[in-house]
Parts: structure tokens; C-alpha cells; sequence
């Protein structure tokens, strides 16, 4: 009985200890937080007639020159020019832990040109338009083809997920882009009328159904 009374007295000693190692902490953090001292800003219920009050860009998202205050060809080239590294690595793949690597490397690209586009609207000639269309077309191309190349050495079934990933990004970006200048998706469905045979039987190889769909591509 002694023994089990012994026993039971360090247990709920070692107990002890464990539940006030853990309660130091969330003493600290409270000690720290009792000492602590809000700093309202200098301005607040001051004379600044700026305080609280929003700031609205124009409808444009002009600057002050009148000027587009994001060069979304600018964009779109530096994409481009970034892009074409890693699609060519894509196509040059031969196994597709090598192709994963390549086809992050595209979506993280694209991803970031999104990223600076959403909730820009722009307004630009209509030969501007065209010209960012076809950038955008000419990406396509050039994914397409790579992604064809890879298909042929692997398999549409082992390539399947990466091909997703790649398209839902692609599809993306033309949705985001035709929300920041107003006619975009127009202009790619037209330069698409006269895409080449070989690229819209490799879009079909590959599955890419979005695109396809949403840039109005027949393909027998």
C-alpha cells in the first residue's frame, strides 16, 4: 500500500511539473500582453482630412499622365521570353519527374503574370489588343507543342495531371486577361481560325478540352 501511495505521489508530481511547463508559456504571452501599450496613429481624430478616407483609382487604372498604369504587353512579353526556358526543357523531357520539374516552373510563371493582371482593366487601341493575343496564341503554340512531345514519348495517361495543371493555368490567365481589356477573348478566337492543322490535333492529342473549348477550336 506504501508502495502504490509512493508510486502514486511522483506521478502526480511529474504531472505537476508537465501541466506548469505548459502553463508558462500562456503566462508569458499574458504578462507581455498586460504590459502592452496600443499607439493610436498621430492622425487619428486629428486635422488630417485624408484619415479614413478611401482612395478610389479611375476606371482605367490610369496614372496621372493618363497612361496605363500596367504595361500588360510588357507583361506578356517578359512572359513569353520567360516561358520559352522551360517549355523547351518540357519538350526535351524524358521522363516525367524531369517534366514536372519544367511544367511547375511554366504554371509558377503564369501564375505570377495572373497575379499582377486581376483586378486590372485597361483600356488600349484595338491593334494592341491583337498584338497581346497573339502573344497569348503564340504561348499556346508553343505549350502545345512541347506537350505533344512529351505525350508521344510517355503516354497521354502518365502526362494527364501535369497537362491539367499547365491548361487550368492557361485558361486562367486568357479569362483574367479578357476581364483587363475588353475584347481579348475575341481576338484570340479570331487568330485561332487560322492555327495550323498539326497544333489542333496535338491540342486534341493532348485532351486539352478547355482550351479548345473556350477558344471555339473545331477539330475533326
Amino acid at each position: 500500500m506504501q508502495t502504490f501511495t509512493r508510486l502514486f505521489s511522483i506521478i502526480t508530481f511529474l504531472l505537476s511539473l508537465g501541466f506548469i511547463a505548459q502553463a508558462l508559456p500562456t503566462q508569458a504571452r499574458g504578462a507581455a500582453l498586460a504590459v502592452r501599450q496600443y499607439e493610436a496613429p498621430a492622425t487619428y481624430g486629428g486635422s488630417d482630412p485624408s484619415y479614413g478616407s478611401p482612395s478610389y483609382g479611375n476606371d482605367n487604372n490610369n496614372n496621372k499622365n493618363g497612361m496605363p498604369a500596367l504595361d500588360v504587353r510588357g507583361v506578356m512579353v517578359a512572359l513569353d521570353t520567360n516561358l520559352a526556358p522551360h517549355i523547351n526543357t518540357l519538350a526535351a523531357a524524358t521522363d516525367i519527374a524531369a517534366a514536372q520539374v519544367s511544367a511547375m516552373a511554366i504554371v509558377t510563371e503564369i501564375k505570377s503574370v495572373v497575379a499582377k493582371v486581376q483586378g486590372v482593366i485597361v483600356a488600349v487601341d484595338a491593334s494592341v489588343v491583337v498584338e497581346i493575343a497573339q502573344i497569348y496564341v503564340n504561348i499556346v503554340i508553343a505549350i502545345v507543342s512541347a506537350l505533344a512531345s512529351l505525350v508521344g514519348k510517355l503516354g497521354l495517361t502518365v502526362c494527364i495531371s501535369l497537362i491539367a495543371q499547365i491548361e487550368v493555368c492557361m485558361h486562367l490567365l486568357l479569362l483574367t486577361l479578357n476581364v483587363c481589356i475588353s475584347g481579348f477573348l475575341k481576338a484570340c478566337i479570331k487568330l485561332c481560325v487560322n492555327l495550323d492543322a498539326k497544333v489542333l490535333l496535338d491540342m486534341k492529342s493532348c485532351n486539352l478540352q478547355l482550351l479548345i473549348a473556350i477558344l471555339r477550336l473545331v477539330i475533326n
